[in-house]
């Protein structure tokens, strides 16, 4: 799939969505493992219809399917880490509001990257929908205060790596497919080496369960 057909490459950018469900889902549940297990329905519900729009490429639609599963844990475990290491704090607030407002944002990036898969889509359309979706979901949630509330700090971290995921990894794999995980992967890397030394106080394990 790396570096191969136009679909193809479209397809490594759709399966991107992946980060930004890791993102949305650890801040919503405040629970690495509920947010993985989220992040993984989602996952699945994408490939089942790939395998339904994507026939007679099999081969390399186990490709996508393997590379899903890990990325799933990726999105999650990277982002907590990113979080602990830039000293965030995790989100409180009522329990029944802050689900319904993650269920409200998780189906529309569902349904609009199905779309996206069936008729097709630019990086215009990848930069609007989840810029404008994930921007203004968090916003609301936080100024409302209908959701959970938030410091600051913990949403710039959240943005900011939601915005260099868009950067490093989504536009990039529109022209070089699964290696653009690559990139990112390293910029992600150097950025949290460099970091590590002003890592929270809490241990690690806090920001799993919290």
């Amino acid at each position: 799939m790396a570096l191969g057909t136009v679909r193809e490459r479209d397809l490594a950018c759709l399966r991107t969505f992946v980060l930004y469900h890791g993102v949305l889902c650890y801040l919503f549940l405040r629970n690495a493992w509920w947010a993985l297990l989220a992040v993984f329905v989602a996952e699945a519900i994408h490939s089942l219809l790939l395998w339904r729009l994507w026939p007679g490429a099999r081969a390399k639609y186990w490709i996508d399917v393997a590379v899903s599963v890990v990325l799933v844990f990726a999105a999650v475990f990277l982002f907590v880490t990113t979080e602990w290491v830039f000293n965030g704090s995790v989100f409180v607030g009522d329990n029944v509001l802050r689900i319904l407002l993650l269920s409200f944002l998780f189906a529309v990036l569902i349904v609009v990257r199905a779309l996206l898969l069936i008729y097709g889509r630019n990086a215009a359309a990848i930069v609007t929908f989840i810029g404008i979706l994930i921007s203004a979901g968090l916003i609301a949630g936080v100024l409302t205060n209908q959701g959970f509330y938030a410091d600051a700090h913990t949403l710039t971290i959240a943005f900011t790596y939601s915005a260099a995921a868009l950067v490093t990894v989504t536009l990039p794999a529109l022209g070089l497919g699964l290696y653009a995980y690559l990139i990112g992967a390293a910029v992600l890397t150097v950025i949290l080496a460099i970091f590590n030394d002003n890592h929270s106080a809490r241990p690690y394990s806090y920001y799993l369960t919290h």
